[in-house]
């Protein structure tokens, strides 16, 4: 529940990309794309990820990074530094209590925003592949993506692995 999250046309894709060839992960094509200048890649995956933040403001902390690809998983905590705002509590159980974060009142394991985004980009590179993330609310959870990323002088590091962003949200309004 973070934001806007069930209004139309939120996605960062417009209507005419076909989703289902974006979301769809089975059967991924191992074959290689080849540029004109000869540059190769692999075909691009879809990774879904899911954020829980602090707030429903595009400044908020990032508290937990979770994805999945097929059967890969990840998901990590990050030390909350912002106060967590009480709307964002209800929705994702997360609290900050003197610097530590709780789940439903229980402290949990977390780690600065730099080694978690750290460990996020290692999942990513780990699957081989140029990525695409893929999220429901795209507007909400991918700029927040960017500027924690970006405030942690790590963007070049990200745009070695993530290619692009796509929304399920519009799936929805079909």
């Amino acid at each position: 529940m973070e934001g806007t999250q069930y209004e139309s046309n939120m996605g960062l894709l417009s209507t005419d990309v076909a989703h289902d060839s974006i979301l769809n992960t089975e059967g991924i094509n191992e074959d290689i794309i080849e540029f004109d200048d000869g540059t190769q890649v692999s075909e691009p995956i879809a990774v879904f990820f899911d954020l829980e933040t602090s707030s429903f403001s595009k400044q908020s902390d990032i508290l937990q990074i979770a994805a999945q690809y097929n059967k890969s998983k990840f998901s990590v905590y990050e030390n909350p530094i912002q106060k967590i705002a009480a709307q964002a509590s209800e929705a994702n159980g997360l609290t900050n209590v003197r610097g530590e974060l709780m789940l439903n009142g229980t402290r949990i394991p977390s780690i600065p925003l730099r080694l978690a985004l750290d460990a996020f980009r290692n999942f990513l590179t780990k699957l081989k592949h140029p990525v695409v993330l893929v999220t429901h609310n795209c507007k909400f959870d991918a700029p927040i993506l960017i500027n924690s990323v970006k405030k942690m002088t790590m963007t070049d590091d990200f745009e070695s692995v993530v290619v692009g962003f796509a929304d399920t949200l519009p799936l929805l309004n079909q």
